[in-house]
């Protein structure tokens, strides 16, 4: 429900990004290098897109969770009509539910800092922590963001229109006090005589203080920055960089 519901599929989960998850999978078997055999958490799942890449690749112990029942049935329908098997579970990712279960936890599609207190959002990821199997690898993805400090306000705002014809506006704002990133998204139809809006907001954690929590919690942290929406053959190591990926 709320955000993450059927606006954010058509809104975000654009058509295009499809064709970015085999690259997505690619970066992960690189880096990760799992084993044919590996069992993987797919943390804040969706839709199921990297679950279903990944089964189509031939791993079979696949798990999906995510609080959105409206995602997990997308995600079912598509495994069945695919003849993939893949477990998902409609599950708070606050909720400790595995303990040591998971050669690999993902959680891409930026989907940590949604929580309205810090206290949850480390509850949240120290879960991914517990759920992996010992050796395993924990891959999270999130927005890259400066110091609070920064002289970068990172308020950005920007246009684009659809192959339909429609136009979207985003805007995002940033406050240094609490943050925390508003992001406003208007939709209008091709015609203009419809619009529709959704707002999300979320806290927005700097390369360093993820680190810093990772190590906390006793893991080895390597840092890849990548471009927007990109997942590049070598990763990039830039100070302006769009995307954080932590492989812990």
């Amino acid at each position: 429900g709320g955000y993450f519901g059927e606006d954010y599929l058509n809104d975000v989960l654009y058509k295009d990004d499809l064709a970015l998850v085999p690259l997505q999978v690619d970066f992960i078997e690189r880096i990760v290098r799992p084993g044919e055999h590996a069992s993987f958490l797919d943390v804040a799942c969706g839709p199921g897109r990297t679950c279903l890449e990944l089964a189509r690749r031939g791993y079979q112990k696949i798990t999906g969770i995510d609080v959105n029942s409206f995602f997990l049935e997308k995600g079912r329908a598509h495994a069945k009509e695919a003849g993939l098997d893949i477990k998902f579970v409609q599950l708070d990712m606050r909720q400790r539910a595995f303990s040591e279960c998971f050669d690999i936890v993902l959680c891409v599609g930026t989907s940590i800092g949604y929580f309205d207190s810090d206290k949850e959002n480390e509850a949240a990821i120290k879960n991914m922590v517990m759920a992996l199997k010992s050796g395993g690898t924990l891959l999270i993805e999130i927005w890259k963001h400066l110091d609070s400090d920064s002289k970068d306000p990172q308020n950005w705002e920007w246009e684009e229109v659809r192959e339909d014809g429609s136009r979207y506006f985003v805007k995002t704002s940033f406050d240094p006090t609490s943050k925390r990133n508003h992001v406003t998204i208007d939709h209008t139809s091709q015609e203009g005589n419809s619009s529709h809006r959704v707002e999300v907001h979320y806290r927005a954690y700097t390369p360093q203080e993820l680190k810093d929590m990772l190590e906390r919690f006793g893991l080895t942290v390597k840092i890849f920055y990548l471009g927007y929406w990109e997942w590049s053959e070598t990763p990039i190591y830039e100070d302006r960089t769009q995307r954080v990926v932590w492989i812990a």
